[in-house]
């Protein structure tokens, strides 16, 4: 098995993944395996002392009318000698191709982010994919989610809505966008939502540049905590 180590340069202390599930689980669906790989590492010294790394993976497999996939980050650095990034993130799929471009899906999900005083999420759910070839797809799921903050816990239930477009614009050149929304059934006020854009550039057949934009947001969120965040980032990602 390769092994392949990538190196970000990024200009901001706090890092998003820059793999993108939705763009890696389509370029998967023709392999049997499919895998991505890639490591962040930045950091400054003088006025102040930063150093922050993100390691994301991306693996795949497709049988006849099964593809699974498993996606998983992990995020930490410090600030000044102090700890200021510690996020996990880890997302299992397996769909089901009942018919050619529609699925049905399971999926379950694992996050914490401590300094959003998030100690755990675990979430299960079912949905129903759509997909539109050279184009991209749009789903609806439900999912029951079980939150662990430092002060509380939470356990509800929400609808995903996503919608995931990759186009090319000219030749080896990439502009892919996904967009999410996620409010809680019984209480549609209380929603999150993800916009995550990139354009990628093919170096090789398996190594690309890109550079990415993620915003989220969080219409109810824990009592310190912004409501928005928007973050950017530039780096490489390998495949194999």
């Amino acid at each position: 098995m390769k092994l392949c180590l990538i190196f970000l340069l990024l200009s901001i202390s706090k890092l998003f993944a820059i793999i993108d599930m939705e763009v890696e689980r389509t370029k998967g669906l023709n392999k049997t395996f499919y895998h991505n790989i890639a490591i962040a590492l930045s950091g400054s010294k003088g006025n102040s002392n930063k150093q922050d790394i993100d390691i994301d993976l991306f693996h795949s497999f497709r049988k006849e009318k099964w593809h699974l996939f498993l996606t998983g980050q992990r995020e930490f650095g410090k600030s000044n000698g102090q700890k200021s990034t510690d996020i996990n993130f880890a997302h299992f799929r397996t769909s089901y191709y009942h018919t050619e471009g529609q699925a049905i899906e399971l999926f379950y999900q694992y996050s914490s982010d401590q300094f959003k005083n998030l100690i755990r999420r675990n979430l299960f759910g079912a949905g129903y994919r759509f997909e539109f070839i050279n184009l991209g797809a749009i789903g609806l799921a439900l999912f029951q989610e079980f939150q662990k903050y430092k002060n509380k816990n939470e356990s509800q239930m929400r609808a995903n809505l996503y919608t995931g477009i990759d186009l090319k614009i000219v030749e080896n050149v990439f502009y892919a966008i996904t967009i999410y929304y996620q409010p809680v059934l019984n209480n549609p006020s209380d929603w999150r939502s993800m916009l995550k854009s990139s354009l990628s550039t093919m170096i090789t057949n398996s190594l690309k540049s890109i550079v990415s934009f993620t915003w989220e947001q969080d219409s109810m969120p824990e009592e310190g905590i912004e409501k928005s965040d928007f973050n950017y980032k530039f780096g490489f990602a390998y495949n194999f």
